[in-house]
């Protein structure tokens, strides 16, 4: 038997300096321990600057701990080390999707599918890139195809889960859920997904028993803590839902979802520096799809005033007229206000605000020492609750003329003019704020009565199909194009009696131009009108508005039945 030979390589103490710094690295960083993994990483950068293992592991520290700035720097270096692994294509399109710079994620990883198509992680990053554009379907057959290739990666089916979630496909997310749990029985983010699952089924009971599982399981997660109380704030069990959130930030001081959620808790209790501090946090909330602008020159802080000030609107087009309900007390603030907002709003705001400049985009020509986003200025109107009777009840003015004219147009033989509109088209809890047409029948059934189409979108369909069935016709302004024509429809709205709504953009403009409205609400989620500042049934913000809650989910015929009795005695004896 020949006897094996061994080679004996020596190294050179640069080369086992490297290795002992790498090998203590890597150690620090499979135990989370990041900052001193870092820093063996950069003592074997330091003698071997182009290290692909310490310049990788480096990128993924800086990923894990939010600067991607860094991550997607040194994420390049690596692939230009290395351009045909993998691995850190993956890592890289997972930079990239943080950073928002979706086609370069979707090059990276693509490439690595088109390297290893067999690879079943790369399908899931792709899946993930795809859902965080909200590209369900796409990221639904990703989530499959993993599962395809690996049928033991519970993670893919949490994503799966939360796909089909989107997708309103609940029965599919709870069954991938339930798979994932019996792959890893203590998965507590699929617990606390699967409550989320059931928490759009307003299934609350089943929603808050599987959260508390995934509390059990990990007492330690702020996000589960945020989950059962927005659970909770669904279900109108606010108290609970602010504890729980206390809960969160005592173990995440700080945490911007936590600060959020609290905000809009706070206010609803007329808590509103507590409140408008927690408010400010929307900006670092990832599903608060809203602009946030930043120039050279300093936010306006509180205490301060400005000699130029610079107002920039967010949100929707129903929260900036909200906003704007304070702007008849900015020359406390300022000399001079401009205020950007959405085009569609210019002509309204400007007649009603006419020492005001209204713009649609920054010009050069704009001055302005200070600015400040438009939901932020009511920290320095609203401190108490007395404070909303200080605000201007009718800050909004119509064109008069055009009112007359279409209440000449309208009003035909009828004594009432009665605006309508059914339908919020609000994010997630756009569908539970609306309500079918014929619902509305007894409504319509009020005799001495001209019903006008205040609903924007394309309604012609429902309006067509309501008469044919009912005999009932609704009056629908050609002249005004509710989703285009604000001012147009600031002016239907003025030349009616009365307004009977469902909670959306319309009823802002109803309340600022402080005619009589009866809103609906749900009972549960959307329910909070607005941030539930109500006394005595109506709202504060807007006093004309008489708010009518359901008494149960997607019962709105005890609202409505309310509504007409109240109509018959106020309008019709």
């Amino acid at each position: 038997m020949k006897n094996k030979i061994k080679i004996k390589v020596k190294k050179n103490k640069s080369t086992l300096e490297i290795d002992k710094n790498l090998k203590q690295g890597l150690h620090f960083y499979h135990s989370d321990e990041y900052d001193k993994a870092q820093l063996f990483l950069e003592k074997v950068l330091s003698l071997d600057p182009l290290n692909f293992k310490a310049i990788f592991i480096s990128s993924v520290i800086a990923y894990k701990t939010k600067n991607y700035s860094l991550a997607a720097e040194l994420g390049l270096i690596g692939l230009t080390l290395d351009p045909e692994n993998n691995q850190i294509r993956k890592h890289y399109s997972y930079v990239m999707k943080e950073l928002r710079l979706f086609d370069r994620a979707h090059d990276a990883i693509s490439k690595a599918i088109e390297s290893e198509p067999e690879d079943a992680s790369f399908y899931k990053c792709r899946a993930n890139l795809y859902e965080d554009q909200e590209q369900f379907q796409d990221a639904k057959r990703e989530y499959q195809k993993s599962i395809s290739l690996n049928s033991n990666d519970e993670t893919a089916f949490n994503g799966l889960g939360t796909v089909c979630a989107a997708l309103k496909e609940y029965s599919l997310a709870i069954d991938s859920y339930q798979k994932a749990i019996v792959l890893k029985p203590d998965y507590a983010y699929a617990y606390s997904n699967m409550a989320l699952t059931y928490q759009l089924q307003h299934n609350y009971e089943i929603a808050k028993d599987m959260v508390r599982r995934a509390i059990t399981i990990d007492s330690g997660n702020e996000i589960f803590y945020i989950n059962l109380s927005s659970i909770e704030s669904d279900n109108n069990e606010k108290d609970s839902a602010l504890k729980n959130l206390q809960i969160a930030l005592s173990i995440k001081p700080n945490d911007p979802d936590a600060m959020y959620n609290s905000g809009l808790l706070y206010l609803s209790r007329y808590d509103f520096e507590n409140g408008w501090k927690g408010y400010d946090y929307r900006w670092q909330v990832k599903s608060f799809n809203s602009k946030r602008f930043e120039f050279s020159k300093p936010v306006i802080e509180f205490g301060q005033t400005a000699e130029n000030l610079l107002i920039y609107g967010e949100q929707g087009i129903g929260d900036q007229i909200l906003y704007c309900s304070m702007l008849s007390k900015i020359n406390s603030l300022a000399k001079y206000t401009t205020v950007l907002l959405e085009k569609r709003l210019l002509p309204l705001l400007q007649r009603s605000f006419p020492d005001i400049r209204f713009i649609e985009k920054i010009e050069e020509d704009i001055v302005f020492d200070k600015y400040i986003a438009l939901g932020s200025i009511g920290k320095f109107f609203l401190k108490e609750q007395s404070d909303f009777d200080k605000f201007e009840r009718s800050y909004l003015v119509a064109d008069h003329e055009r009112s007359e004219s279409l209440r000449q147009a309208i009003g035909a033989n009828k004594n009432l003019i009665c605006g309508i509109s059914w339908r919020s088209k609000a994010g997630k809890h756009g569908a539970n704020k609306s309500l079918e047409l014929e619902e509305l029948l007894p409504l319509f059934r009020l005799s001495n009565i001209q019903f006008v189409n205040l609903q924007y979108g394309d309604v012609k369909s429902e309006l067509d199909e309501l008469e044919r069935k009912h005999g009932i016709k609704i009056f629908q302004c050609d002249s005004v194009d509710n989703m285009q024509d604000i001012d147009g429809l600031a002016s239907l709205i003025d030349a009616c009696d009365f307004v009977v709504t469902s909670s959306n953009t319309t009823t802002h403009l109803v309340g600022g131009l402080n005619r009589p409205c009866y809103l609906m609400t749900p009972s549960n989620a959307g329910s909070l009108w607005y941030w539930d500042n109500v006394k005595d049934g109506k709202s504060l913000w807007y006093p004309s508005i008489q708010i009518f809650k359901q008494p149960a989910l997607n019962e709105w015929a005890r609202s409505i039945d309310l509504i007409v009795d109240d109509i018959r005695d106020r309008y019709l004896t």
